[in-house]
């Protein structure tokens, strides 16, 4: 062997070396890159689960509850958005929704929060105020121009406003002044004593659970309330430890007239008007609304 050819082949060696090391070098920036990138995910998803955390706290508190957190307005140097929308501002009565986002493509990712649609108001960066007040939690109410007095006012949702200004804010058209009347509604509760789904008069409904339409669900006969057609068949279940509500049919909401049959499962008005039934199929037919993981 030449000189010349061992130091060719000296050459073709190191190159190939070269050629590797660039190529672990790649792969081990893309690897340090990814986990850089998740720890800032983490970062976001830590924030959302806190502030998902403290409105859901609220939500499930008694009236007068109050208390402020603070968003930070960037995350180690990470700028982000936060948003809210209500449940009149989505179209749904079943939640709200909290949307946090990285505010430059990189990383481009975002956490979405279901809240309850009990949530209204707006949030911000900075202080956040979360009150309870009649059964609605406010974000920043004192930020919406509405004062915390007044007088009550019942929206066509069911649910009791602190006055009206509150109740613009959410969306939502006034049924009659003064406090929504809780006597005319029907209780669902379980052998704890705790309400599990209501029916008022309005024809709304709110379960603690959540609502699976089309189920084909099978009832167990323990801690159930249940709804059968003409044949003896199940066609609606409220479980009474979840407050999850399974129908073999499915939900249709605002409806303006409702025309049961006689062995349909029926609940009146006072007046003596028909705002929801549940038809042989397990049809839910409603006048009002369903709200999901709601306070019944």
């Amino acid at each position: 062997m030449t000189r010349a050819q061992s130091a060719i082949e000296t050459s073709i060696l190191i190159g190939f070396l070269f050629i590797i090391l660039f190529l672990f070098m790649i792969v081990l920036g893309n690897h340090i890159l990814d986990a850089q990138q998740q720890k800032e995910k983490d970062m976001l998803n830590d924030l959302a689960y806190v502030i998902d955390s403290e409105i859901s706290f609220a939500a499930r508190s008694v009236d007068g509850y109050e208390r402020s957190i603070t968003i930070p307005y960037s995350l180690k140097g990470l700028n982000f958005t936060v948003e809210f929308f209500n449940a009149t501002q989505l179209g749904s009565v079943k939640s709200s929704q909290l949307i946090l986002k990285f505010a430059n493509p990189s990383p481009n990712y975002e956490v979405v929060k279901l809240l309850p649609a009990t949530v209204t108001g707006i949030i911000y960066k900075g202080k956040v105020s979360i009150s309870k007040r009649a059964g609605i939690v406010y974000l920043n109410a004192s930020s919406t121009g509405c004062s915390s007095g007044g007088s009550l006012v019942c929206g066509v949702d069911g649910r009791t406003y602190v006055n009206e200004c509150m109740l613009n804010l959410a969306g939502v058209a006034k049924a009659y002044d003064g406090a929504c009347i809780g006597g005319n509604k029907l209780f669902i509760i379980n052998s704890q004593g705790q309400t599990v789904a209501h029916f008022d008069f309005l024809g709304n409904v709110i379960i603690a659970g959540t609502l699976a339409e089309s189920s084909g669900y099978t009832a167990t006969g323990v801690d159930e309330f249940r709804v059968q057609n003409s044949f003896g068949a199940d066609i609606a279940v409220v479980d009474l430890s979840t407050g999850d509500f399974y129908i073999d049919g499915l939900l249709f909401e605002s409806q303006p007239v409702l025309n049961p049959s006689g062995s349909n499962f029926i609940v009146w008005s006072p007046a003596g008007e028909v705002v929801l039934y549940i038809d042989e199929s397990g049809n839910l037919h409603l006048r009002g609304l369903l709200t999901e993981r709601g306070i019944p």
